[in-house]
């Protein structure tokens, strides 16, 4: 246990290794090494920061084997970043402030493992056999998990092609192929981090596109039978945008990423849409 937490301390460190170079290196175009807009942005990122590593340590306190799970995934080159802490803190508090029971998650992580302890109807859906198998293998790796544990893990993560259409406004979209058992059940909540966001098919290179950044929508939500109540969306703007124009949703509350929760020192990494 305690390797194991030293080389996840260890990590997280690195990940942050240049946080006093990039606050603290002369500005090229000023003769002033330290502007008061110099100090303001090592200020934001000092508080970023700061968030990030409180994020980790409350994780660290209340879910460690989530922060085990972050850790060994990494070492597979995935989940980079130590913005993840902060998103698995957001997850961590809606799921508790909404008292959310039943999820589908799109896009398989850390959070598969925050899910799994909470919901008691949950399934996580990933496009990709290779990203699954070394999943689990990292997980095993760490020796932290159980092998009952990680059977019963592999159950509620279902492997499932990704696919590209157009919709009927002929904007191309992208989605999984659900089976019924999916799009029949009712969730509660709808984690959406996947499909891949960009295109994968030559067919549909000069389909129409509305993101400047050719980041196509993920409609994986919209093919279910009953539309959950919470959707929770990481990043993904051409998703929002595309979610937020149907008129289906038209009844629905908004709270864009960033722009919630204006009082708090920290800006919410989640985008969330909801029934009213």
């Amino acid at each position: 246990m305690f390797k194991n937490s030293k080389v996840a301390v260890l990590d997280f460190l690195s990940l942050n290794r240049n946080l006093v170079l990039s606050c603290f290196t002369k500005n090229q175009s000023s003769r002033k090494a330290i502007s008061y807009g110099r100090l303001l942005s090592i200020f934001f990122r000092l508080k970023k920061k700061s968030f990030e590593i409180f994020c980790l340590v409350y994780l660290l306190f209340t879910e460690p084997t989530v922060v085990i799970a972050q850790f060994a995934l990494r070492r597979n080159g995935g989940l980079k970043g130590s913005y993840q802490f902060h998103r698995l803190f957001e997850i961590r508090r809606f799921i508790k402030l909404n008292k959310v029971s039943t999820a589908i998650e799109f896009g398989s992580g850390a959070s598969t493992i925050l899910f799994k302890k909470y919901m008691k109807d949950f399934f996580s859906i990933e496009e990709s056999h290779e990203w699954a198998t070394n999943y689990i293998e990292a997980l095993e790796n760490s020796k932290m998990f159980s092998k009952s544990y990680l059977a019963e893990l592999r159950t509620t993560i279902m492997v499932l092609p990704r696919i590209e259409f157009l919709d009927a406004a002929g904007e191309l979209v992208c989605s999984y192929e659900l089976p019924d058992e999916i799009t029949n059940r009712k969730f509660e909540l709808a984690y959406i981090d996947g499909p891949t966001s960009w295109i994968q098919s030559e067919h549909f290179f000069d389909a129409k596109i509305r993101d400047q950044h050719k980041s196509i929508p993920n409609t994986s939500a919209l093919e279910l039978s009953f539309m959950p109540q919470y959707l929770l969306i990481d990043g993904r703007r051409a998703t929002v945008s595309y979610f937020i124009e149907k008129r289906s949703m038209q009844s629905s509350s908004l709270v864009l990423k960033g722009s919630f929760n204006k009082s708090s020192l920290v800006r919410p990494y989640h985008t969330i849409i909801y029934n009213k």
